[in-house]
């Protein structure tokens, strides 16, 4: 049966594949740089590394997809993260690795922008926040796995022909994505910047006063950044406590699956409490279950830990999307999703580093204390922020949006 032209389907099983390959394949370049003698620090700036190409280039990558659409700037991102993935075989220093990260981080941010871009001009309303659920919960899906995967492929021998197996495999899932992102009916010329060149801010400074737009950046770059750093340093957590790389993957994964979980009924929790709560609350839980990851003892636990503490943060990302797309005009969209995108890199490149310095010092037990007292600030921040859309949601438009794909 052919898809329907606004399907997004394509865009769920793209979104499976590239993050399955690029989350599966980070955990392994922190355990490689340990394995090339790493300190904490390095391990921050290698993990920082992969936001630095996407802070320079999100918001012309923004602009590209207004005039270009979604669908061409997926497909794009997806090739740029195999070519790397094929590369990172080769990779034998901790600048390499560094360099590796960084590509990872800019094909990875061409297909969010392109993505997030397509799927919140194909419907509006509630079957909007319905899709980005959805297209959140596949995005999950593949962080869950990928570590999961790409742990056991690589086995005890992440440094050695275990590793490269999966930095293979890694790139054959983004070539999978690349291919499911070309299935997507191509954008539709009435939907791009050219019909609508009035109305909207489309500057910067216009753009962040939107209402909705700094609450939604501010708990992004918080949710997001706290993500990163948890996928970087259980790998160093396990080494302090012997707790093989596959109890590991497996609890990053759980971190994952939890997300996806959550993210799956976005709409109704939306419905319910409306924007603000959720996202405050997207920030609270975790902060208030992150410390427990220091006391608990046996893998199972530390599995559980991770999974109460993804049911937050799963809903961090979507609900920032949802409150862009509900704050952007259509002719600017692209735009307004690369300044949140900028936000993102900003706080993924910056965060990481100096969390990395604290550990050198304090250990790694300071780096989840740590993670757990930003994301409580965040959620204050949120909280208190009078421009945040307190309203439960925008008036449905009178179109017949289909909450299915």
């Amino acid at each position: 049966m052919p898809l329907r032209r606004d399907s997004v389907l394509p865009l769920l099983a793209a979104a499976v594949f590239l993050t399955a390959g690029v989350f599966g394949i980070r955990p392994l370049i922190s355990y490689k740089a340990l394995a090339l003698g790493a300190t904490p620090l390095e391990i921050g700036l290698i993990a920082s590394s992969f936001a630095i190409l996407g802070l320079f280039g999100a918001v012309p990558v923004g602009r590209l997809t207004d005039r270009f659409g979604g669908r061409l700037l997926t497909i794009s991102g997806c090739l740029v993260v195999a070519v790397v993935l094929l590369l990172l075989v080769f990779a034998d220093s901790l600048l390499a690795l560094g360099a590796a990260q960084a590509g990872l981080g800019a094909g990875q941010l061409m297909m969010a922008i392109g993505s997030h871009t397509a799927v919140t001009s194909r419907a509006t309303g509630r079957a909007r926040d319905h899709r980005i659920g959805l297209y959140a919960s596949a995005a999950s899906l593949g962080v869950g796995l990928g570590p999961i995967a790409a742990a056991f492929i690589a086995g005890e021998d992440v440094a050695g022909p275990g590793g490269q197996v999966a930095f293979v495999f890694g790139a054959l899932l983004a070539l999978l994505a690349a291919g499911s992102a070309a299935l997507l009916a191509p954008d539709r010329p009435e939907r791009q910047p050219a019909h609508a060149a009035a109305g909207g801010p489309a500057t910067f400074l216009d753009t962040l006063r939107l209402p909705g737009m700094r609450p939604a950046i501010v708990a992004s770059i918080v949710v997001l950044a706290s993500w990163d750093i948890i996928v970087a340093y259980m790998p160093v957590l396990g080494e302090e406590r012997g707790v093989p790389p596959q109890s590991i993957g497996l609890a990053v994964g759980a971190l994952a699956l939890a997300g996806m979980g959550s993210r799956m009924v976005l709409s109704r929790l939306v419905a319910w409490f409306g924007y603000p709560p959720v996202l405050v609350g997207s920030m609270v839980i975790p902060a208030v279950i992150l410390p427990a990851v220091l006391v608990v003892s046996g893998d199972f636990a530390m599995i559980v830990v991770m999974a109460l503490a993804g049911l937050g943060l799963g809903l961090g990302q979507p609900i920032s999307i949802v409150l862009v797309a509900v704050a952007a005009p259509r002719r600017s969209l692209g735009y307004a999703m690369s300044l949140r995108l900028v936000g993102n890199r900003l706080g993924q490149l910056t965060i990481p580093a100096v969390i990395g310095a604290t550990a050198g010092s304090a250990g790694v037990a300071a780096i989840f204390l740590t993670v757990a007292g930003m994301l409580g600030f965040g959620a204050l921040a949120v909280a208190v922020d009078r421009r945040a859309p307190w309203g439960r949601r925008e008036a449905e438009p009178p179109a017949a949006d289909s909450a299915v794909p």
